[in-house]
């Protein structure tokens, strides 16, 4: 008789739940005890905010309490992980999820090199293990590294702070006033960029505790069971942790591409700085501050909701000793932003749509003016397809965004799935990073 040496939980990482049943049966060739019901499965999209229960539930890879002591994980091939910080990272936690003894089973990607995913040599240097490769030559099995190095990466931050951040979000979505009264804060004016002399000037007005609970329940046991029932407070846990995943899994690609369009197409002269159009709490922005092979020196997360805002205050604060007087936010509109300076990139992140059409136009043409000599715009938009989609009636078609950019020079497109630079036929009505670079200034 032999003896079965997973005696703890068995996980597997898909990107969403939908894939589960594919995921393990590509995965039965290395792990076929994914099929028992130890089993406990995470999603990077759409899980629900708590440990798996059951093979049934799926939770969030992004509320990771509880998450660890696996005998066998595995990641489900439907995840795209590129090369860099948040790559690390990830791989980083992956491995803090093991056992001691534990094994992690990771997908190999074909033509990795090429397409900006980890190759197994990479892999095999991050994990410091020569690692199993499986028959098919589609995956590798390597044991638990007993310490792998920290990476430049929001994404390590965020699993050390991830309640911080969601339960800041809730308590700002069920406190009217609190996101405002953050703006006061001496410290949040560091990250100011532009309204600081105004919020300075302002008398400050701190709400009271019995504001607080006038404006919402939920503080109080008793009047919470009253007033606000549970599942108030499961939607809005929902919400904040929805919002925070997304965010957060978005920098596998964005970083990794924003990254290569840096390195091959900007050719802006000294310290570079960056402005991001519709940044959310500033996730892009930082990551590629916290990445040295990007040279930026100074990053403004522009977006005008004050919840993300105030996220990107409670990021600050916990990472400030790498980005004082690097990293600013702006409460601005594209269209209304006033740029403080020229900028070496400027991005925009499907917030283009969101301008007024008769706006467009010259929003781009300010922003290409403030635009460095060397340096690149980025333009990212879905394609209107779907009659159903809310946005439809805003969406660009792809020749649109290609007339719309045009005007300023050659458009060069980089795939989200394979981070090279394709053809427009190859686009297609694909989303795809579309980049029109500046010419340098003479010597």
């Amino acid at each position: 008789m032999t003896t079965d040496p997973i005696h703890g939980p068995i996980g597997l990482v898909l990107s969403d739940s939908s894939h589960r049943d594919l995921e393990i049966k590509k995965l039965k060739e290395v792990a076929p005890e994914l099929t028992r019901r130890s089993t406990r499965i995470f999603a990077q999209n759409m899980g629900i905010a708590m440990y798996p229960p059951d093979q049934a539930v799926v939770g969030s890879f992004y509320y990771p309490d509880g998450a660890a002591g696996f005998d066998l994980l595995a990641l489900g091939t439907n995840n795209r992980i590129f090369r860099g910080p948040w790559g690390h990272a990830f791989y980083r936690r992956l491995n803090t999820m093991l056992s001691p003894g534990g094994r992690l089973v990771l997908p190999l990607t074909p033509r990795a090199s090429e397409r900006g995913y980890w190759t197994m040599e990479e892999l095999r240097e991050l994990f410091r293990n020569e690692g199993q490769v499986s028959e098919s030559g589609a995956f590798i099995t390597f044991p638990k590294c007993p310490d792998m190095a920290p990476s430049d990466s929001l994404l390590d931050w965020y699993f050390d702070n991830y309640a911080q951040l969601i339960c800041g979000d809730m308590v700002n979505r069920l406190i009217g006033q609190a996101a405002h009264v953050q703006r006061f804060d001496d410290l949040f004016l560091e990250l100011a960029l532009d309204g600081a002399a105004t919020l300075v000037d302002a008398p400050r007005r701190w709400v009271t505790q019995g504001e607080v609970l006038k404006d919402t329940r939920w503080f109080d046991s008793a009047e919470a069971n009253e007033k606000n029932p549970s599942k108030t407070l499961g939607s809005e846990l929902s919400a904040s942790l929805k919002v925070a995943s997304y965010l957060i899994s978005g920098l596998s690609y964005k970083a990794a591409v924003m990254e290569y369009i840096i390195r091959t197409y900007c050719r802006a002269k000294g310290p570079l700085s960056y402005v991001d159009f519709g940044g959310a709490f500033g996730q892009l922005v930082i990551e590629l501050l916290l990445d040295p092979r990007t040279r930026l020196q100074k990053g403004v997360c522009c977006d005008f909701n004050n919840l993300y805002i105030a996220s990107a205050y409670r990021i600050y604060r916990g990472l400030r000793d790498k980005l004082y007087n690097r990293f600013f936010v702006s409460g601005s509109k594209m269209q209304d932003f006033r740029f403080d300076q020229s900028y070496s990139v400027i991005s925009s992140f499907s917030t283009l749509l969101y301008v007024p059409r008769d706006q467009r136009i010259p929003t781009l043409e300010r922003c290409w003016e403030h635009l460095a000599p060397g340096g690149v715009m980025v333009i990212f938009e879905a394609p209107k397809a779907n009659p159903k989609n809310k946005d439809y009636g805003v969406q660009f078609t792809a020749a649109e965004l290609d007339d719309v950019l045009g005007r300023f020079g050659e458009v060069h497109r980089v795939g989200a799935t394979e981070i090279c630079t394709i053809s427009a036929e190859e686009a297609k009505e694909n989303s795809v990073f579309r980049v029109v670079a500046k010419p340098p200034s003479d010597g």
